[in-house]
This record gives structure tokens, sequence and C-alpha cells, in this order.
């Protein structure tokens, strides 16, 4: 199976969900600017996502600097580690995240708090292991065991429970 994905296969899409329209946009062509990353900001410090970010680097503390970051190694590493999309209606609401291009590489996600509950993070996940699934064998997923939406949304759309260790799931989707 190819786990290189053509840029020219996959651009800026249009997403819907109800009367909503969003865009979801590959990171190679977010167009950094000071507006994109004081929202990507603003999108992170939500406490859920930041208690995430700490579990990552328990030594970092998330700036506006570190926000700057991330998006530039997003666009920098791009179909070669790993990849990002971003959900965008006017500001950036949500990130559907691919790392380590495996086989069966490990996907991430999150959404603005005000987005969350209305089903537009189960369409959006959906959407985008729709797009991705002819790239590779599967995805796994790591949920903390207290996420019971995020459960919810990945076990509706076929994901397994393979392990389960220091309060978190491992789950698993083949194709």
């Amino acid at each position: 199976m190819n786990h290189k994905i053509n840029l020219s296969e996959i651009s800026i899409m249009d997403f819907s969900f109800d009367q909503d329209h969003f865009s979801v946009v590959p990171g190679c062509y977010l167009n950094l600017n000071k507006k994109i990353i004081q929202n990507f900001y603003q999108l992170c410090s939500d406490k859920s996502i930041l208690e995430m970010i700490t579990e990552e680097n328990p030594t970092s503390r998330f700036t506006l600097k570190n926000a700057q970051r991330f998006l530039e190694e997003t666009i920098e590493y791009y179909n070669k580690k790993h990849f990002s999309f971003f959900l965008i209606k006017n500001e950036i609401v949500g990130i559907f995240m691919v790392k380590d291009l495996n086989p069966i590489p490990e996907i991430g996600y999150f959404l603005k708090k005000s987005y969350r509950g209305k089903g537009i993070g189960k369409k959006y996940i959906s959407f985008m292991i729709d797009l991705l699934s002819k790239h590779f064998d599967g995805f796994d997923a790591i949920v903390d065991q207290n996420n019971v939406p995020s459960l919810k949304i990945l076990q509706s759309l076929n994901f397994k429970i393979i392990d389960s260790k220091i309060g978190k799931y491992k789950l698993r989707r083949l194709f």
C-alpha cells in the first residue's frame, strides 16, 4: 500500500454539516499569518487540549511561540513524517492529524469547544478517514478513558479497543 500522499490528490476541500460550511485545509496550504497563529493558539488554549499537549511534553508551557512553531513544523513535515488538516470556518475550529506515516499510523484530532456535541466532529473524523483510507492499512487512536464522547465517535466508526493502560485506550481500525 502507498503511504505517500500525492499533494495533487488532496487540496483544500469543502466540508458541510447541516447548514454550516467549512474548509478542510491541508497543513501545507495553510498561509501563516499573525491572525492564523493567534487563532490556533486560542484553539489550543482549551483546557482539555492543553492537558493533551502537556502529556506529550510535560516540561514545556504552551505559548504563542509554541503555536507558531507547531504550525511551521506542520507545513515542513507534511508528506514526510506526519501531516495535519485544519477545519476552518472564518477561523480554525478543528484539526485532524496523522502521526508517523507507517502502514497503520496514529490519528489525533480536536475541535473547538463551541463546535462540540453537535455531530460535526464525528462527520469530520469520518470524512478524513474515508479520504485517507486508500493510503493506509488502518489507523490507531489513543483516547483517554474519561473522554467518552471521543471513544463513542471512534467506536461508531468501527474502531475497536486493542489495548488499555494507564487511563488510556488504544483503538484500531483496519481496512
